[in-house]
């Protein structure tokens, strides 16, 4: 007869975790998991132990998702799993597959692959009819790159690099001059990040506010988690996010709109379940869908969540993956954060002000992600944030007020980087 502690193991919920090594979300998925009553199985690329001593799991390539799934098979690892989910895109294919081979609901490979490539994306959104910007493949050989752009696009325009994120590469020309110092600087963006020789997308700019949706797909149904405004324009030349605040303070009618976009925009690119993280722009012309990901918000944003009183997102993300729909986010009062951008490429040295920003009323909470002696680059050639600031308030406004006060106290000071000769 087995003990009670084997039957308690077999008895809890089985849930497949695929992560890549190095992603801040594992450990996030892992405690949400334990709150659960969950029993993850990590799978990722990372070498055995790297991720949680004495978890179950196995490590594959994360680069060809059959492989990868014919070793998940053959190591029965995937008997009697309830769920799947994949905590970033590179996670995403093999999730896919691992959640077909189950039986559960899932997005297929195709879907997922589709929502990482800006390209692909672009043309699922005009043939279904979305607000769609004129927009141009780039190829690293293709000599007459600003005619084309001129004539099939436009100016203003924005250069976008297919293989990175986080806006790393995303740069605004207004004429063909820029455009054509612009394409050189992201060329040599993708050669530092090791994707030398990868497409670009040029897309005409789109003015207008622009907000940040999460939500979760469950069997094809959007549910609406939040609307993050980000306050202040983003006109370029450089899109590094700076500040979100929630609730929305758009109309109730726009929401509603929003969220009628972003479900359309997720069927175009056959999202069918789980977590969506949506970039939107708002203009008199409507709600334009930038990019649509099978992924929850980046950065240390998740956060706000739990500072608001609700759930945390990770645990909306397994419940949902196990079958049980999220409920809307209730929110009373505001809250919001600030990303601290990089000041100038240099040599961190320390971090100052940070006792007088704690201090700020409203102020819950100051993340600083760097340590002394690491290297900050600002966008575009970065694509990091050195720290996060949070607040809570009586009102969205009066958190982001908090926000940018706590914001100008805070100062990195840094050594500037030292040139490398070669002998």
């Amino acid at each position: 007869m087995p003990s009670e502690s084997k039957q308690s193991r077999q008895s809890t919920p089985r849930l497949l975790l695929v992560t890549p090594k190095n992603s801040y979300r594992t450990a996030a998925y892992l405690r949400a998991a334990a709150r659960l009553n969950l029993l993850p199985l990590v799978v990722s690329d990372a070498e055995p132990g790297a991720l949680s001593a004495g978890a179950a799991g196995a490590r594959v390539s994360l680069r060809d998702e059959a492989a990868d799934l014919a070793l998940l098979v053959r190591s029965g690892l995937l008997d009697g799993v309830r769920g799947v989910v994949g905590a970033e895109e590179r996670a995403l294919p093999l999730a896919a597959a691992a959640a077909k081979y189950c039986g559960l609901p899932h997005n297929s490979v195709d879907a997922v692959r589709v929502s990482r490539d800006k390209y692909r994306a672009r043309l699922r959104h005009r043939r279904a009819g979305l607000n769609t910007p004129d927009f141009a493949l780039v190829r690293p050989r293709d000599a007459d790159a600003v005619d084309v752009v001129r004539e099939r696009v436009g100016f203003p325009c924005v250069v976008k690099p297919l293989a990175l994120s986080a806006s790393q590469g995303v740069i605004r020309s207004d004429d063909a001059g820029a455009l054509a110092h612009n394409l050189q600087r992201v060329r040599r963006i993708l050669r530092g990040e090791g994707f030398a020789g990868e497409n670009l997308l040029v897309e005409k700019f789109i003015p207008g506010a622009e907000v940040a949706v999460e939500a979760v797909l469950h069997r094809g149904e959007l549910i609406g988690v939040a609307i993050f405004d980000k306050p202040g324009e983003m006109n370029g030349p450089f899109f590094e996010e700076s500040c979100y605040t929630m609730p929305s303070r758009l109309p109730q009618a726009v929401q509603r709109e929003v969220y009628r976009v972003v479900e359309q925009t997720c069927r175009a690119q056959g999202l069918f379940h789980g977590p969506v993280h949506v970039e939107c722009r708002i203009n008199a012309d409507g709600v334009w869908p930038l990019e649509a990901a099978a992924r929850t918000i980046g950065g240390e944003c998740a956060r706000l969540f739990t500072l608001v009183g609700g759930e945390d997102l990770e645990s909306m993300v397994l419940r949902n993956a196990l079958g049980e729909p999220p409920a809307p986010l209730p929110v009373a009062g505001g809250a919001g954060v600030l990303m601290l951008p990089a000041p100038g490429p240099g040599t961190l040295r320390r971090v100052g002000g940070l006792s007088a920003a704690r201090a700020v009323p409203g102020v819950v909470e100051i993340k600083i992600n760097v340590r002394e002696g690491q290297v900050l680059r600002p966008w575009p050639e970065g694509a990091v944030y050195p720290g996060f600031v949070f607040a809570t308030a009586e009102s969205p406004a009066a958190a982001e007020a908090a926000l940018r006060r706590a914001g100008k106290l805070i100062h990195f000071v840094l050594a500037p980087l030292l040139p490398v000769t070669v002998v």
